[in-house]
């Protein structure tokens, strides 16, 4: 119901199936384009090093190395949207498992848990990701982990309010009279009739775990060269920004526009389910 909701929503705003339609555009050129390009994404060509976009068969132009940035930043979208998805989702998945629990068993464990969620929440992602590389080197799971760890309790307060709301609902009560577990009240009622909420945190965590993917490897802590995100893109762009603008402009302009299509449609389906 909340899904069939949700896409009826974007379906009716042309803002929202046009922000949906660049994302798949994005998604299906990212993974089929390095496959037919001419062009190797980590090759040097040092003959065609900074040429400017729609030079030749380089429609992004190149970089520093003479290497397609169309390529470059193709493959920098499988990584950044990887790391989006896949951070968005194991934070939504932790929050859900961890604020039901708080909200159900509640009194004092759910106090516990709540000022142990405060914790993790005041840990800066920055912290967290030195102290991974340190440890695990900069890498993909790197980037996920770490915003995995420092990003659940939202969802996980959400969860609890939604947990508190709804276990004390007439559905709920009885099943607790019927001897129903907590395991089972959690699965079969509260996540069910919190899927509007959770659907709504998933689509705007994206763009979040994207920005913060592209701010840390901005500042160079996040996927190791030669691999590049759009952020490291970015990174790498802005020491020519002055002389070669689009080798910034074009990393920067994709992550700016991902991220506003991310938010249009989460907004959407915001509103859609009254969320």
């Amino acid at each position: 119901m909340f899904v069939s909701r949700a896409v009826k929503a974007i379906v009716q705003n042309r803002i929202a199936v046009t922000a949906l339609l660049f994302l798949g555009l994005v998604f299906i050129v990212s993974l089929i384009y390095p496959l037919l390009s001419e062009y190797n994404y980590y090759a040097h060509n040092l003959d065609n090093v900074f040429l400017p976009p729609f030079s030749g068969k380089h429609v992004f132009g190149t970089d520093n190395f003479g290497r397609d940035l169309f390529v470059r930043v193709c493959e920098g979208a499988k990584i950044s949207l990887k790391i989006g998805l896949a951070a968005a989702l194991i934070q939504t998945l932790i929050g859900i498992i961890y604020g039901c629990l708080s909200g159900v068993y509640g009194g004092i464990i759910d106090e516990i848990m709540m000022r142990i969620a405060d914790m993790f929440h005041s840990i800066p992602s920055l912290i967290i990701v030195i102290l991974l590389t340190t440890f695990m080197g900069r890498s993909e799971m790197t980037i996920i982990i770490a915003l995995s760890i420092t990003d659940w309790t939202g969802m996980a307060k959400i969860m609890r309010g939604q947990t508190l709301l709804l276990r004390e609902m007439e559905f709920v009560q009885s099943a607790k009279v019927l001897g129903v577990g907590n395991l089972r009240i959690i699965t079969k009622h509260i996540i069910p009739n919190s899927m509007g909420a959770i659907l709504v945190n998933v689509m705007l965590s994206i763009p979040a775990a994207i920005f913060a993917e592209a701010f840390l490897s901005f500042l160079g802590l996040g996927i190791e060269i030669p691999k590049a995100s759009w952020g490291t893109l970015a990174n790498e762009g802005f020491v020519y920004a002055s002389s070669y603008p689009w080798l910034v402009i074009i990393p920067l302009s994709f992550i700016a526009v991902i991220m506003i299509c991310f938010y249009v449609i989460g907004d959407t389906i915001k509103d859609a389910l009254g969320g």
